[in-house]
């Protein structure tokens, strides 16, 4: 039961009593036992670094999505200051066109 949750605490406590059981028998080779137990604590290791480097790789791509988003931004803002810059009598004309070129009508919808 202890291998499937694995629960070093539990583990540990039953490779305890396991080689007492073996020493008490008379019975001095342990290496089985110990050999499966560093297996155990390997593989918890490595399940340990594969969550965490998921962890990270999810940060990587939310940082980066951040960074994509700080640039549309930073872009709008330097659009808009340059549409507020504009002067009144520029955007009235612009306003008159019927059929305005592209870039216009982009700007302004």
């Amino acid at each position: 039961a202890a291998m499937h949750s694995r629960d070093c605490k539990q583990l540990d406590e039953t490779i305890t009593a396991a080689e007492h059981a073996v020493s008490m028998s008379g019975k001095t080779n342990l290496q089985p036992i110990k050999a499966i137990r560093k297996d155990l604590l390997t593989t918890r290791r490595l399940d340990m670094k594969r969550k965490a480097v998921d962890e990270k790789r999810g940060v990587v791509q939310q940082l980066g999505q951040q960074i994509l988003d700080a640039d549309r931004v930073r872009r709008l803002e330097r659009l808009r200051h340059e549409v507020l810059q504009m002067n009144q009598g520029t955007i009235a004309e612009i306003r008159k066109y019927s059929h305005p070129p592209q870039q216009v009508h982009q700007v302004m919808v």
